[in-house]
């Protein structure tokens, strides 16, 4: 199933900032530094799962981080009624920033599964070497010689 994407463009990196600072309270008007931080993990978060969202949409999986994260980190964020106005403009960089903390989670993601990986090989190359060695399916040895009496 192919991947559903909406074109690509500021407006979609606004939305997202809105909502963002929506979550945060923030004034969509002035810098929001609470939802440009919680933006650009969401963004970094849809960035290393990437290659697992199969035909989800990366927006969808965008907002749902954003929600998840700010549910995670909500005591940090002090809540105030929103004034309205136009959508905050994209920071310049964001996407840069993004893209650099999602590589670093995938990268630390791939030697965790890198590492487990060699762990369970090892493992298993030791279980083999006991087995081999140890030979655990013959019977134990007779622990008492039988009586040398009447040949």
């Amino acid at each position: 199933m192919p991947v559903r994407t909406k074109p690509v463009g500021t407006k979609n990196g606004a939305t997202a900032l809105r909502a963002a600072a929506l979550l945060t309270g923030e004034p969509a008007a002035q810098p929001a530094p609470a939802a440009e931080e919680l933006l650009i993990h969401a963004l970094a978060r849809t960035y290393a799962a990437w290659d697992r969202l199969h035909g989800e949409d990366p927006y969808e999986r965008t907002r749902r981080e954003l929600a998840a994260h700010f549910a995670h980190t909500c005591r940090r964020h002090r809540r105030r009624m929103l004034r309205a106005g136009p959508h905050p403009p994209v920071p310049p960089g964001l996407a840069a920033r993004a893209t650099a903390r999602g590589r670093r989670l995938r990268e630390r993601r791939r030697v965790l599964r890198r590492t487990g990986s060699l762990l369970a090989l090892l493992a298993l190359i030791t279980l083999l070497t006991w087995a081999v060695v140890e030979q655990p399916w013959r019977p134990p040895p007779a622990r008492t010689t039988p009586p040398v009496e009447g040949w």
